[in-house]
């Protein structure tokens, strides 16, 4: 009698066994089916795709053989078709790797339609190529906007496979006698051979005699994954576990369920994309699917028993294979990933030890260049600059040495700053500065503190908070005695004020070159002129402001003025990936390059500036403002901000563990501040999109090597890196009601962090706010890593070099996961990455101190002393 010749017909009761319990019904297989879709899916390595579907089909094959069959009778077409579907989209979801997966949607539209097509309401239902051709068409139609057209072409053909698997499965079943361990024993034996030659032919198993993905990745998969052991457990066990759903989903069809089986499978994989990525879920899913088919088959009796039991076995065992693989030893993070297609690139030497290498050449030739005599720097600053230093510039030298500063001649920020206003006669510029500052009652509008600078001292007024007042007043003391009397606008606000159209902006700075062209290098007079008596007043009310407010306002085009018209921010889409570099990955090796909006069209969508600022009031004009950090495409003047003065963020060394004690993960906790947000607009902001990037459930990109000495690229499911970071808000805040909501919703929000608890970490990220970030400098004094992603620029920023101080980072952020696999499992990566702080530390330590914020700042002001002067031409230093 045969084991499997109960009725499955949903019409008829089925007949209880000797202990009178009923057969698993058909919403308990379909939930077990759904459950172990999910299980599988999850674990599976789909570099070895076909390796795995092999197991699973030498699985079926080998129970199906210790079972007896209802007939013995040989179907050679249709086994042979139905093994050449599952053959067939195996080969295809497996050349699309971990890009599969979206075909499923496709399966339940292309199975109802050749359902129709081929069987009709009856098994004797005429084959009918055309449905197949315009089914497939049409879903081409859809897919083609969407994805590429490889990419399209695999899926839907799998999908058309898979659901022609379907059909074929259902009219078997719907031929009268079972046979479906016949049908077990002839399958699995066609499709255990066709896969087993395949994996190996494909998957590079044994020697890489055919290579697929590029030479290496065996040794890649095995380093990186725990060893042949492992992925050996990982890889058996989800074989084994595809086979219990084989065995399941025939039951299902049998039973007329076809479609239940089509839609678990879609459910599956929708479910997917929701799933939490914590291994105790995963191993939760799966004891549920077992314990759940294990009860579910002791409902059986008689007959009905026997086939469970082996679907159970089967299950069991996977389980069994992938416990061992879950306690396995990890060598590294990766853990389970695909290689996707073959390698996107490749180089001969990974890119950060040489963008150290080529940093730390650049930095120490400039340290060692610094001038030692004031003769030198007098000269050294005629070359740069083709004039004369300021008057006082003697002052400021023995100022500086006094204080113990290292850079005497690395300034260029200043000039630059400058430099357009060489273009706006001196009294046009304090003009301007007088009716900024004097704009209606002076301290409730215009957002300006105001500094009077006369008769060597400084007098504060206008807005600003007391703390900042403060710090400026303690600032400027030290030198005042050197300054000639001037009005200096500071900016309140985080974000800059000055942006120039750049027609107006190419005609200063044409202008500046015309007058600094015709300056004398040797006859200057060393001091500067006096104020006229009707400037030397506080200045009086002014009724109007060219200033104009832009708070909660899309700011990108009147931030992008100033570019030239040919520039790209000017011509291209801002949906466009930036490149800064010809590096893999897009390693930052220019930091001024990569924050200059001219070159980015894509900050357009990336941060939260150019969407809404929390607070902007801008003049279009070439206006004097002093602002702590800006835009490149800004002409404010840079200067120290009181925020590092005041040490607004300490830094309390007794609290900083030593490298060896600190956590090894990318730290970073924060509020969602950098923009103001509404109508969704936080999915455009920098601070909202690094937190989804690294938190993301899609592919990151790092290297490995190909054959041993070149590195290439490959993709990775993300969370297998994810034990490499800690990053999460704090706060949500500078929001509308509903877009607060929703990102409390859409993040997860950590506890409140104290900054002094950082330190426990050996990567700290720092990244932009409204304007700068306020921890940068207490975080280069610590004995961790700065990871760096900023678009604002500060005064120091040409003090600092990328890859010798702090490590730089792109709005793409494609390079994050690399550098920090690198730096954690690579021999020698660690060694750089402690190089790196420790480097950034004492340097931080010797150009980041209350006194250097104090010499740049008095430099600045003697230069601009000058360009606001009546006779800037004819005043200067010589020797």
């Amino acid at each position: 009698m045969s084991t499997f010749s109960f009725d499955f017909s949903p019409a008829t009761t089925p007949a209880t066994g000797s202990a009178g319990l009923q057969p698993p019904s058909t919403i308990q297989i379909v939930l077990s089916l759904f459950v172990l879709h999910i299980t599988s899916a999850k674990i599976r390595y789909p570099l070895y795709g076909l390796l795995t579907n092999a197991i699973t089909w030498v699985a079926i094959y080998i129970i199906s053989r210790t079972l007896p069959s209802a007939s013995t009778a040989k179907r050679k077409r249709k086994p042979l078709l139905l093994a050449g579907c599952i053959l067939a989209a195996a080969l295809c979801r497996r050349v699309q790797g971990i890009r599969a997966g979206w075909e499923t949607a496709l399966v339940p539209l292309l199975y109802v339609g050749l359902r129709t097509a081929v069987i009709g309401g009856d098994a004797k239902g005429r084959w009918r190529p055309g449905a197949v051709v315009t089914t497939a068409g049409l879903v081409a139609l859809c897919g083609a906007p969407v994805m590429n057209s490889h990419d399209l072409a695999l899926g839907t053909f799998a999908a058309v496979f898979t659901a022609l698997g379907y059909v074929l499965l259902e009219e078997i079943s719907v031929g009268g006698e079972t046979g479906w361990v016949q049908l077990g024993r002839e399958t699995g034996l066609y499709l255990s051979i066709g896969l087993t030659v395949a994996a190996v032919a494909l998957e590079n198993i044994v020697g890489e005699a055919v290579v697929w993905q590029g030479r290496g990745w065996a040794e890649v998969v095995m380093r990186n994954s725990g060893g042949p052991p492992m992925v050996t457990a990982r890889v058996v066990g989800v074989g084994l576990l595809d086979a219990a759903r084989f065995g399941l989903l025939a039951v299902l069809i049998t039973r007329g369920s076809t479609v239940s089986g089509v839609f678990v499978d879609l459910s599956a994989t929708l479910a997917l994309a929701l799933w939490a990525a914590f291994i105790a879920v995963k191993a939760a899913a799966a004891v549920f699917a077992v314990a759940g088919m294990m009860w579910w088959s002791f409902m059986g009796a008689g007959v009905q028993i026997r086939m469970m039991h082996a679907v159970v076995f089967i299950a069991v065992c996977g389980v069994l294979s992938l416990v061992y693989a879950a306690h396995a030893r990890r060598v590294d993070a990766l853990g389970t990933f695909d290689a996707g297609s073959a390698p996107i690139v490749s180089t001969s030497n990974h890119p950060i030890p040489k963008l150290i290498q080529e940093a730390e050449d650049r930095f120490y030739t400039m340290r060692k260049s610094q001038s030692k005599t004031l003769e030198e720097a007098v000269q050294e600053y005629k070359r740069r600059y083709r004039m004369s230093p300021p008057p006082n510039f003697d002052q400021w030298y023995y100022f500086a040495k006094r204080r113990g500063a290292v850079i005497i001649d690395e300034y260029d920020t200043i000039y630059h700053s400058l430099k357009p206003f060489w273009g706006i006669s001196p009294k046009d510029i304090r003009t301007r500065a007088r009716q900024s500052m004097g704009y209606r009652n002076h301290s409730t509008t215009n957002s300006l503190l105001q500094a009077y600078v006369r008769g060597g001292e400084v007098q504060i007024d206008g807005q600003g908070p007391l703390w900042m007042k403060k710090a400026i007043q303690e600032m400027l003391e030290g030198f005042m005695e050197w300054l000639p009397d001037m009005d200096l606008p500071f900016n309140i606000h985080d974000e800059p004020r000055v942006v120039v159209p750049f027609k107006d902006l190419k005609q200063h700075v044409e202008k500046a070159e015309e007058q600094i062209s015709h300056l004398n290098l040797n006859f200057v007079r060393n001091n500067f002129t006096p104020l006229k008596t009707a400037e030397k007043a506080i200045p009086p009310p002014y009724d109007r402001t060219s200033f104009d407010g832009f708070a909660h306002q899309s700011l990108f085009p009147y931030s992008t003025m100033s570019c030239p018209p040919d520039s790209p921010v000017r011509v291209v889409s801002g949906n466009v990936t930036d490149k800064h570099s010809g590096q893999l990955l897009g390693f930052i090796a220019n930091s001024t390059e990569s924050s200059d909006i001219c070159l980015s069209p894509s900050l357009q969508n990336r941060h939260g500036f150019f969407d809404r600022p929390n607070s902007l009031n801008v003049v279009k004009e070439l206006y004097p403002v002093f602002s702590q950090s800006k835009i490149s495409s800004y002409g404010d003047i840079l200067y120290p901000s009181p925020w590092y003065w005041a040490h607004k963020v300490s830094y309390e060394e007794s609290l900083d563990p030593q490298w060896e004690h600190k956590v090894e993960k990318l730290y970073w906790r924060g509020s969602t501040t950098g923009g103001y947000s509404k109508n969704g607009g936080w999915r455009r902001h920098h601070r909202q999109r690094v937190v989804t990037v690294i938190d993301a459930n899609d592919t990151a990109k790092i290297l490995q090597p190909n054959d041993g000495t070149n590195w290439a690229v490959t993709e990775v499911p993300r969370e297998t890196l994810k034990e490499l970071f800690d990053v999460s808000f704090s706060h949500v805040g500078q929001c509308d009601p509903e877009d607060c909501r929703q990102q409390r919703n859409f993040f997860h929000i950590a506890q409140y962090a104290d900054q002094q608890g950082a330190w426990q970490w050996k990567y700290l990220l720092d990244m932009d706010g409204n304007a700068f970030s306020g921890r940068y400098h207490a975080f280069l004094k610590s004995r961790s890593v700065v990871f760096k992603l900023a678009v604002f620029r500060e005064w120091h920023d040409e003090w600092l070099y990328p890859w010798v101080h702090y490590i730089p980072l792109s709005m793409e952020l494609e390079e994050v996961a690399e550098i920090m696999r690198f730096f954690r499992y690579e021999k020698e990566g660690e060694q750089y990455a402690r190089r790196i702080a420790d480097q950034g530390r004492s340097w931080a330590q010797m150009v980041l101190r209350d006194q250097d914020l104090v010499v740049w700042l008095f430099r600045l002001l003697l230069e601009y002393g000058r360009v606001v002067d009546d006779n800037r031409d004819t005043i200067g230093f010589c020797l």
